[in-house]
This record gives structure tokens, sequence and C-alpha cells, in this order.
């Protein structure tokens, strides 16, 4: 059992294999379940966004892991389908996000399917559980998963009373995991406050951005009025440099404001 009294990982046995096997097989019924795009996409015109609710379920892979999928996508081109989300007239990404990069980076098409779910919601939850159905997940992994359940459960009011939610109490979670609710709430606790700390980060460096954009256009307006006083001392200021000067100031204000 690791530090903490939990363990992330359980003993193979037929059930835990049958389990998995289920998983894998619903995860393949749904996608055979729509038929694939005929057309091939590239980068440059990929059919799809990313939603930034469904970003963090996408599965990290470190930089040795990504080279290696970026020489496969080389070598035998993306040979899975990307799959999406229809939501509203909007299409957004679901599962492909590495190979989405691989192909970026190796200049190669792909094609694409579509995930039937009604909501976000479900499609958090099979997000989630396709993550889960990997064999290739480190413990980290396993926690940051598990963990997104728990949130997303205490989010959207799941309870045991309910019959049709998606996700699990946090009791399911600490129970699945073999952990203690109580682990299972300091986790929650890790992510949350690690995810304002990202927040607050993206925040600071818009603001950074924005003044320096800021003191370019304002260094720039400045070098104009140093030219225009020199142009007047020389006596070689016409209405038109008044004119182009005001025009270009306004422009400059509004491309940064």
């Amino acid at each position: 059992m690791a530090k903490g009294g939990f363990k992330l990982a359980k003993p193979v046995t037929k059930k835990n294999t049958e389990t998995t096997e289920k998983k894998k097989s619903e995860i393949s019924e749904t996608l055979k379940a729509v038929p694939l795009e005929m057309e091939e996409y590239t980068t440059d015109n990929a059919p799809f966004d990313f939603h930034e609710d469904l970003k963090q379920f996408f599965p990290e892979q470190s930089e040795d892991e990504f080279e290696e999928l970026v020489e496969s996508v080389k070598e035998e081109g993306v040979r899975e389908p990307l799959l999406l989300w229809k939501e509203n007239g909007k299409t957004w990404l679901v599962d492909g996000h590495n190979r989405y990069r691989a192909a970026q980076a190796s200049e190669r098409p792909f094609k694409v399917t579509y995930l039937e779910k009604s909501s976000i919601q479900e499609v958090k939850h099979w997000m989630l559980q396709n993550q889960l159905g990997r064999r290739n997940l480190t413990k980290a992994q396993l926690k940051k998963f598990w963990t997104k359940i728990a949130l997303e459960n205490v989010q959207h009011g799941g309870d045991r009373k309910s019959q049709n939610r998606s996700f699990m109490t946090l009791e399911e979670v600490a129970e699945k995991v073999g952990a203690s609710s109580r682990t299972i709430k300091r986790w929650m606790k890790e992510e949350r406050e690690s995810t304002l700390i990202k927040e607050e980060k993206q925040k600071a460096e818009q603001q950074k951005s924005l003044e320096e954009k800021t003191a370019e256009a304002l260094s720039k307006i400045l070098n104009k009025i140093n030219k225009l006083v020199k142009d007047t001392e020389e006596g070689e200021m016409k209405v038109k440099i008044l004119k182009d000067l005001s025009s270009w100031a306004e422009n400059e204000i509004e491309r940064i404001s």
C-alpha cells in the first residue's frame, strides 16, 4: 500500500480483466456507431476547436513519448481518427489531442469521427472513462483523473439517489481507488489550488503582454511626436503631417485598447 494509505492499482484478477475488456468494448462500439469521415484534414483546415472545459481531460505526454509518436506518424500516418463532438453548431475535439499535435509536427493529414453524446457532462464522463481504460497511465495520472471525477461530481451535484448521474460519488471514488474520503478531499483541494495558480499565472502573462504592447505603442507615438517637433523647428511641417499623425495615433490607441 502506498504512502497515505491508498493504492492506485489492484492485482489483476479475472473480474478486473473482464471490466477492462467491457470498457474497451463499450468505447469501441461507440466509435463504430458513427461512420468515419472519408475526407482527410490537415492542421490548417481542422474542422474543430478546443473547448476550454474539455482541455483539462486531455492526457499529458512526456517529451520522449511525444517524440516517439511524431516519428510513428511520420512513418505510418495518423492511424486512428480524431474524435469530435458537436454542440449547438460548434465542433470540439474530444480524443486525439496528442495525435493532432503529432500531425501538426509531422505535417501529416488525419481523419475524424464523431461521439454521440447529448451533453458536455456525458462527454466529460466518457473522456475520463476512456483515459482510465488505458493501461499505460502512471500513478500520478491515475490520481489526477480520479480527482477530476470527484470534482466533477461535486460541481454538478451528483449523489447516490440520482438515477441519471454520470459521475461517481466521492465515496465511490474513494472505494475504487482504495483511499479514504479524507484523502480524496485533500486531492480535490490540491487540484483546485493548482488550477487557481494556473489561471492566475495566465492572467499575469496576459497583463504583461498587454503592458508590453502598450509601452511599445507609446514609444512609437513619442518617436513620431519628436520627429514632428524636429520637422517643425526646421520649418518643414505640413498640414498633411498633422493629419497623418492624428490618424496613426488613433489607430495605435485602438489597437492596444
